[in-house]
């Protein structure tokens, strides 16, 4: 749960005869992550593709085309099809065909389309034109040129050029539109005086018409294609609404098998055998090599050939714990440099695998970050959001798709596992929103509220916890959290250094910086309570009761000196054994376990900011409320923006800063990632299955 999956390389050596189902059964498995052959190796080659995989990539090829060009989308709750049904629908393939021949013809429309609207385009800026444009070009014994020419230009100037010279003029909606001819040996002098003139070229498309009467041609053909291009359209919406699902379920199915017949060129290959390396989960080994045997008849081999240990000794070698000896058993140890990391938590904190690898996968000897992400992120989020009329507002967009919206904008996959995430985040805003006291802003309890009358306390913690009225008490939470998330952190880090370098190493990295944390929070818990403020006693009227307050100061005042005593004393260790892990240049990092911790006080300032927009929205609809109809119209429009906007900015504030505080400020003590994913050959079947569940 906190450590990834136990792995084991395997090693499967067999006859060609039996490569088709032994890659029929490790896909089938999703079992074995395979070791890529690079083809540096003296007895073996890369493979090829089985025999039937060009006809698979073209058939998929094609299906792909008529699929995009049909413009088809996933169906939403498709029925996944079995493969044997899939495979007996003879007609699949006369639909294919037909939707092909569609597709293709619609293409060509709207090619042809596409064109006439560029000529058209053209022929519009020479619509007054009186001859064909046909006349204008495309003479042998004849040089032309047409244009624009500017309206002051002196066409006096082609008489020039050659006696014979002649041009048309004709006047446009742009300017003054010209063709003009002269004999072909005057060609040259003709585009010179052309270029002398100002004139901006202009090729027309050759028609026999007029460009009215080409214009007119064109509308009428143009109305015909649409009307073609509707009857196709339609034709391709039907074919589309019926049988998406099926082809959608073909493309799978292909896909599949396209992968299956191109798996031979990752392996390495002799003359008559095969060899397929890879990892897999070590637990699943027996399981994994039964099913080869059967499905083979015992014609492959099957062995476990390195153990990958979790943990190394201080020399860097070996398993350092019982429980890697214990459950690797054959096979040669081998540092886990290239481990492939396979994740495996419980149901609830799976989906937050998300948050883990959108950071890094942890490396093979790393704890899994996972369960603390489960645990801090919807904590922080609620810390931050803390309103039980913004988390209903939550669980109402969960329950009807409204965050799949936000996905989209945004870009985001994985919307299960993302709605999971914000469901928890929903419910700690409400358990918060109580803490609070907050409904849209409002205060449900306290002088102001909905219920006036009630109020307590919980030690130095009243209730309700008003984020308005305990500003100073929760930022002293704030940074107390600070001070817990960093330790743990600071804990794992130690484990994992120890892990990979030794404990010594791991005292004098990460032990060093636990003492400094530790001084700070010492310190703070004999400065911050009465810097702040915070649970001074308040001397009563009566006798006795300036005493007892002195004497309880004078009490505070001799614990705060102990813990500073204390305090100084971690820091002088901390400093002592940061120098001797990493030199006298980590001094100067010692500020920055400071700003880690006042990176915390964002939980109470985010949430403030939350607030005050809420309560702005709040105190501007009260004073509209009291101006007659038209008053409360606008109270609700202006409930109805400010909440809105206090909704959006709840998700993405809190959202954004409680990853931060993850990332930056916890990940940092402890967690280096940039493991390798597991990524088992074989694929997750959507709208396929591979043979029908009997009841």
């Amino acid at each position: 749960m906190f450590k990834p999956v136990p792995m084991a390389k395997v090693a499967i050596v067999g006859p060609k005869g039996k490569l088709a189902d032994t890659v029929e059964t490790l896909h089938r498995m999703r079992l074995l992550h395979i070791e890529d052959f690079d083809g540096q190796d003296e007895f073996f080659d890369l493979g090829t593709p089985l025999p039937h995989g060009s006809k698979i990539a073209e058939r998929l090829l094609r299906v792909r085309g008529v699929m995009k060009g049909a413009e088809m989308t996933p169906p939403p709750d498709a029925r996944p099809f079995t493969i044997p049904n899939l495979l007996a629908l003879q007609k699949l393939s006369e639909v294919e065909d037909e939707l092909a021949r569609l597709v293709e013809d619609r293409g060509k429309l709207q090619d042809e389309g596409k064109g006439l609207d560029e000529e058209a385009a053209v022929l519009r800026r020479v619509a007054n034109l009186s001859v064909p444009t046909k006349l204008l070009s495309g003479y042998v014994s004849l040089a032309s040129v047409s244009g624009f020419a500017p309206a002051d230009a002196d066409l006096a100037a082609l008489k020039a050029v050659h006696p014979q010279a002649d041009w048309i003029e004709s006047e446009e909606v742009e300017g003054r539109f010209l063709a003009a001819f002269a004999p072909k040996a005057a060609e040259k002098e003709l585009n010179e005086a052309a270029g002398r003139l100002g004139l901006v070229p202009l090729e027309l498309p050759p028609s026999d018409a007029k460009p009215r009467e080409r214009l007119d041609e064109i509308a009428v053909r143009r109305a015909q294609l649409q009307s073609d291009l509707d009857g196709l359209n339609e034709k391709v919406a039907r074919i589309r609404e019926r049988h998406a699902a099926a082809f959608f379920a073909l493309d799978e199915y292909l896909a599949l098998e396209s992968d299956k017949a191109t798996a031979p060129v990752r392996f390495r290959t002799g003359p008559n055998s095969f060899l397929i390396e890879g990892w897999m989960p070590h637990d699943a080994y027996a399981r994994m090599e039964n099913a080869l045997g059967r499905a083979t008849q015992n014609g492959v081999y099957v062995t476990r050939t390195t153990r990958a240990a979790r943990s190394m000794d201080a020399r860097g070698h070996g398993p350092a714990d019982a429980h890697d000896a214990e459950h690797h058993g054959g096979g040669h140890e081998k540092a886990p440099d290239d481990v492939p990391v396979m994740l495996r938590n419980p149901k609830r904190s799976g989906p937050y695998e998300l948050l883990t690898d959108t950071y890094s996968r942890p490396k093979y000897t790393e704890l899994d970050p996972t369960l603390f992400m489960f645990v801090g992120f919807p904590f922080f989020f609620g810390l931050m959001l803390g309103d039980v009329g913004y988390g209903a507002i939550l669980l109402v967009m969960l329950a009807t798709g409204g965050f799949n919206f936000l996905y989209k904008m945004f870009g985001f996959e994985s919307r299960w596992h993302l709605n999971r995430i914000f469901f928890h985040c929903a419910a700690s805003s409400i358990v918060f929103g109580l803490l609070y006291g907050e409904f849209f802003g409002l205060e449900l309890f306290g002088e102001a509220g909905v219920v006036s009358h009630y109020h307590t306390n919980f030690g130095p913690i009243p209730y309700p916890l008003s984020r308005l009225h305990e500003v100073k008490l929760l930022l002293a939470l704030s940074l107390l959290i600070g001070v817990i998330h960093l330790f743990v952190g600071l804990v794992v880090g130690m484990r994992n250094s120890a892990a990979e370098h030794g404990m010594g190493d791991a005292i004098k990295h990460r032990g060093s910086w636990l003492a400094i944390l530790l001084a700070v929070a010492l310190a703070g818990f004999a400065v911050v309570p009465s810097t702040l403020g915070l649970g001074e006693p308040h001397a009563a009227e009566g006798t006795g009761a300036v005493e007892t307050y002195q004497a309880e100061v004078h009490k505070e005042s001799s614990s705060s000196k102990l813990l500073l005593y204390a305090a100084l004393v971690l820091f002088i260790v901390g400093v002592v054994l940061l120098v001797m892990g990493e030199g006298g240049i980590a001094l100067l990092e010692l500020p920055s376990i400071i700003s880690n911790l006042l990176s915390y006080t964002r939980l109470v300032a985010i949430g403030l900011s939350g607030v005050g927009i809420a309560l702005a929205g709040n105190e501007i609809a009260k004073m509209l409320m009291v101006k007659g109809w038209g008053g409360i119209a606008g109270a609700i429009i202006v409930l109805f923006f400010f909440h809105s906007m206090g909704v959006l900015l709840g998700i993405l504030g809190p959202a954004l800063h409680a990853l931060r505080l993850h990332y930056v400020e916890f990940f940092t003590k402890f967690y280096q990632g940039g493991g390798t994913p597991f990524a088992p050959f074989g694929a997750q079947r959507k709208y396929t299955m591979q043979e029908v569940k009997q009841a």
